[in-house]
């Protein structure tokens, strides 16, 4: 059985409403949850079950939306986005889908298919582009498997509202340009190496939390050389803590990073790096601290210093003024 067609609208934040026009309502949002509705113009053809759709103004960005019904439970769907800006990128991509519509018991339908984008334009730059499956069911988009390059991610959104999104990417080597791109306000930046690690992302819009755990070897970005970079984040997007996050440079110097990050205004990007707090990767214990500092020079010698530090316990005898001890070995390697 056919679903009939369906009519999108999209409203601010790119959320989409569809409504089944047989039946006549709207079964996927309440629309006075709508903050802002675009406005749109276009063609509906009721006979056939075709439409295409222009929202937006044109002159600045616009979306614009094309279904054609193959036959009674096959869809094609077209979505061009031009020059969509959000709060941190600006996106222009052409979608195609094809759907089905699945019966699985009377009057119960789901639907499924495939989605594919070409000429796709990230900040004005070209990227890879995005192929996967989806399916709706009980008014719930599922992600089972989509990709781009070096990109998988899968997960789910609530196409009703509040819209809540469980969504995890698993990252396979990028770029670091292309991830510093979404971040940083700077297309010129110098950036070698790749990025390898995990996002997951959950809640509703405007209250999303972000848990990743990332990780890049043997690169750079501008005048840091590194060996390695290991980051381990959470909380609620734009303002992300850093805990337990170290880099290595690429003459063996590690240290610690910690702190809050705020991700909502890329042209400060480089001044919320250098606020976060960094200091010498240390090995603690119940009464002694060790740290190392490695330097490698241009041959293959490397001079290695190791600094402990022992904390005396002043309980074991009150009366007997004792100070702590600092100890200096090196180590120097052809």
């Amino acid at each position: 059985m056919g679903i009939g067609i369906w009519v999108l609208k999209i409203v601010c934040g790119l959320s989409v409403v569809i409504c089944d026009l047989n039946g006549g309502l709207p079964f996927l949002i309440n629309p006075a949850h709508a903050l802002e509705v675009c406005p749109f113009s276009g063609q509906i053809d009721f006979r056939r079950n075709n439409m295409s759709l222009v929202l937006g103004e044109k002159e600045k960005s616009s979306v614009s939306v094309q279904l054609l019904t193959i036959s009674d439970d096959h869809y094609q769907l077209k979505l061009n986005l031009d020059d969509l800006k959000t709060s941190l990128f600006e996106i222009s991509t052409q979608l195609e889908s094809s759907i089905e519509s699945v019966e699985t018991a009377p009057d119960k339908t789901f639907l499924k298919g495939s989605i594919i984008s070409h000429y796709s334009l990230f900040n004005h730059k070209p990227i890879s582009e995005l192929s996967g499956q989806f399916e709706i069911k009980n008014h719930i988009l599922y992600l089972p498997a989509a990709s781009m390059d070096g990109i998988n991610f899968q997960g789910s959104i609530e196409l009703f509202y509040p819209y809540k999104i469980n969504i995890s990417l698993q990252l396979e080597g990028i770029p670091m340009s292309d991830f510093l791109s979404v971040w940083v306000d700077n297309p010129d930046i110098r950036a070698q190496g790749n990025v390898f690690g995990s996002i997951q992302i959950a809640g509703v819009p405007g209250h999303l939390i972000v848990k990743g755990n990332l990780a890049t070897y043997n690169g750079a970005v501008e005048e840091l050389e590194y060996d390695s970079i290991v980051l381990n984040l959470q909380g609620q997007y734009p303002v992300l803590k850093l805990m337990n996050s170290t880099v290595t440079k690429a003459d063996g110097v590690s240290f610690n990073v910690n702190g809050n990050f705020d991700l909502s205004h890329r042209e400060y990007f480089r001044k919320e790096i250098e606020a976060l707090t960094k200091s010498p990767l240390i090995s603690k214990g119940d009464s002694e601290w060790e740290w190392t500092i490695k330097r490698k020079d241009k041959d293959v010698s490397t001079s290695e210093f190791k600094y402990f530090l022992q904390k005396k316990n002043s309980q074991e005898n009150p009366l007997k003024e004792e100070s702590d001890v600092l100890g200096v070995e090196q180590k120097i390697k052809f």
